[in-house]
């Protein structure tokens, strides 16, 4: 994202030699940008510092912290400001291929130990005993309990002053609890708390990256940073 023509063009003439990379799309002012960026959801993200209006730092106070900002600019006094708005690297102007090349490289160094981190989490997962079930209820007002096994849960969510469990199918029971009584009768080689209010089941789980998850009922959840580091 620049303000100026020039510039964008020149970033997209140089990444035509990397073809595992492609455009999702352009921006030439910040308050454009901030409308779009989280349903394209990027991995990537070029952007210059001095923009109409509002700069480039204020933008990445809003982005998703999985993004990565190679931050592009004439001003070498940017560099530390870069690092204080925690910006993952930096490019002078005018770009050279080979510094393209080298911030590139640590873009891939990153995402690959991310990912091996995620394939580690879905890799080493045991597997079930059949006698491990909940006893839930199919409405808020049930007096019957069932069982529900646990290997059929995808996800639980906190809801007032009860549980809501979510099957692969998207079914939905509930449990008079608390998220601190589940997880305390969850194996936690099956099942992880990833914010205060959810619970996932990480054998039905697509990591997207580390800030969030998509389950296999089609919901997805955001991580806070502080439980990811525990899972």
């Amino acid at each position: 994202m620049d303000d100026d023509d020039l510039s964008q063009n020149a970033i997209l003439n140089l990444m035509k030699a990397y073809s595992e990379y492609s455009c999702s799309a352009q921006f030439f002012d910040v308050n454009s940008a901030s409308a779009e960026i989280n349903k394209i959801k990027p991995d990537l993200i070029f952007l210059d510092v001095e923009m109409p209006y509002i700069n480039g730092f204020e933008l990445v106070k809003y982005l998703d912290k999985s993004v990565y900002v190679i931050i592009i600019t004439s001003h070498r006094g940017y560099a530390a400001d870069s690092y204080e708005h925690q910006v993952s690297d930096f490019i002078t102007k005018p770009i050279r291929q080979e510094r393209l090349m080298q911030v590139l490289s640590r873009y891939n160094e990153k995402r690959g130990e991310q990912q091996g981190k995620l394939n580690t989490l879905t890799n080493t997962i045991p597997t079930y005993r059949e006698t491990d079930y909940f006893f839930v209820y199919n409405n808020k007002n049930g007096n019957i309990p069932f069982k529900l096994y646990k290997k059929d849960i995808c996800s639980i969510e906190k809801n007032g002053n009860t549980i809501d469990l979510f099957t692969d199918l998207n079914k939905k029971y509930y449990r008079d609890d608390t998220i601190k009584g589940i997880i305390d009768e969850l194996n936690p080689k099956h099942f992880a708390l990833i914010n205060r209010a959810t619970i996932i089941n990480l054998t039905k789980a697509n990591w997207e990256n580390e800030n969030l998850v998509e389950m296999k009922n089609g919901k997805s959840y955001k991580v806070s940073g502080s439980f990811y580091k525990k899972i």
